[in-house]
């Protein structure tokens, strides 16, 4: 049973830092890969580019994301990198998007991972298979995620570990087979290669997030002051150099029109190298694998930042309760009941599904794109405070990390203005998060009380 964390102190089981690189990379190959070639292909090859430069920005905010740590150690991930430059009400604001982001975004993966186990089967799914599907995609992981963060680690790793020996395969045999007339043209976006890039950076920037999963797992990562550097940037590496490649691979070997289709134009890719279908099927259970191991350690981010802020009192109480193993299983469990009432709809409602899925996904990146950019001011703000100052590297590295971030919430804030829902339901949000806001009673008298002495 679940109990509170001040009564009971949980038996820690600490991430290494390969466990904690293991975690990162799942947290953003997930199932976003797969789709890049049929995204890009619009734009030309030219959207390989813009895929680097996204990587770049992301490295700059996993250097933002790992400079706190090292600075703060185990102080609860973006909430408490917020809280401790800013007060307890940004730190506040800054969990609550968090869990905005994580919950919804959960629910985009379990729709994507959907279409890919259906990509398995000889037949199209029914409505009521599909749901059952969705429903193994949200919940296996918290079953997983009950044994504690190592057996959740080593679940990951395993099913990483898998999904990636076809992934490796189609990158060393593939670029012996690209040809220039399937990769066509630079630039098929008629403007300049500028506009080119800017144009394909909304595309790039989602499958960088979860940059910030190291950081948000601090209290459960050995060693958090040099671990969450290392694993952060290591991740990110690791993913940015697998995004480039297989996207060149297959935008090299698929026809732009089988290239729309998706995970398809990944399992063609392989199916072509090697003259067979299992092959195909092979990249497809991949991918299956590849999106269950981003799942996993999606259901436990989204306990573990509510759980942090509760624990300060800065969230409802019922997020601070944690098993014996220290896993946050009620945050988990709401989060997951609230990315089920989201993957719901979209799953039985066709067309109408899609467009509360990008509702959904634009209102969940503007949410990302706030904790990215409280995290590098909070970066500048923990700098000055120590009196170090930054070096040249670090400067331009913050300012590529904000634009990253800017990128991010831009890219989202495009697609949120095409629907007025999505607005609607980001108010509703902040409105929600207010009134929670309100009834934890964090006014200016209570933010001076000493942190022994109760809130009246």
């Amino acid at each position: 049973m679940p109990t509170q964390a001040s009564a009971s102190p949980p038996q820690r089981q600490l991430l290494g830092p390969v466990r904690a690189t293991v975690f990162i990379v799942s947290s953003m190959l997930g199932a976003g890969i797969f789709l890049l070639p049929s995204s890009l292909s619009k734009f030309g090859t030219i959207g390989i580019l813009a895929l680097v430069v996204s990587g770049f920005g992301a490295l700059a905010l996993g250097v933002s994301f790992g400079a706190l740590a090292s600075k703060l150690g185990s102080a609860a991930g973006p909430y408490g990198f917020a809280k401790d430059a800013f007060g307890r009400r940004v730190g506040f604001w800054t969990a609550w998007m968090f869990w905005l982001s994580a919950w919804a975004g959960t629910s985009a993966i379990v729709t994507v991972w959907v279409s890919y186990v259906g990509f398995l089967l000889p037949r199209e799914m029914s409505a009521a298979e599909r749901l059952a599907i969705a429903a193994i995609g949200l919940f296996a992981p918290v079953l997983i995620n009950v044994a504690g963060p190592r057996a959740m680690s080593r679940a990951q790793s395993a099913a990483l570990l898998i999904s990636c020996i076809p992934i490796v395969i189609l990158v060393t045999a593939g670029p012996f087979s690209i040809t220039r007339d399937f990769l066509g043209p630079f630039n098929t976006s008629g403007q300049s290669a500028l506009l080119a890039v800017a144009a394909a950076l909304p595309v790039t920037v989602f499958v960088f997030v979860g940059v910030e999963a190291v950081a948000v797992l601090a209290e459960e990562i050995e060693n958090p002051r040099r671990n969450v550097m290392r694993a952060t940037v290591v991740g990110v590496l690791v993913c940015l150099v697998v995004y480039v490649l297989t996207t060149a691979v297959v935008m090299g070997t698929v026809s732009a029109e089988d290239r729309k289709a998706g995970l398809c134009s990944f399992s063609l890719c392989m199916s072509y190298l090697f003259g067979t279908p299992l092959a195909g099927t092979l990249m497809a259970v991949a991918a299956v694998l590849a999106g269950f191991s981003g799942l996993v350690g999606w259901a436990l981010l989204s306990g573990e930042a509510p759980k942090c802020a509760a624990q300060d009192r800065m969230f409802p109480a019922v997020f601070a309760r944690v098993t014996r193993r220290g896993v946050p299983m009620t945050g988990i469990l709401l989060s997951q009941a609230m990315a089920a009432a989201v993957v719901l709809p979209v799953l039985l409602g066709g067309s109408g599904g899609l467009k509360v899925l990008d509702i959904v996904l634009s209102v969940a990146g503007i949410a990302a794109g706030v904790v990215f950019i409280v995290t590098v001011i909070a970066d500048i703000a923990e700098t000055r405070k120590s009196g170090t100052g930054f070096s040249l590297p670090r400067r331009v590295g913050v300012v590529v990390a904000l634009g990253f971030s800017l990128a991010v919430i831009v890219a989202s804030s495009i697609e949120a203005v095409k629907h007025l829902q999505a607005v609607l339901v980001l108010l509703l949000w902040l409105a929600i998060g207010g009134v929670t806001l309100r009834m934890l009673k964090t006014d200016s008298r209570e933010d001076a009380l000493p942190e022994s002495q109760p809130p009246r």
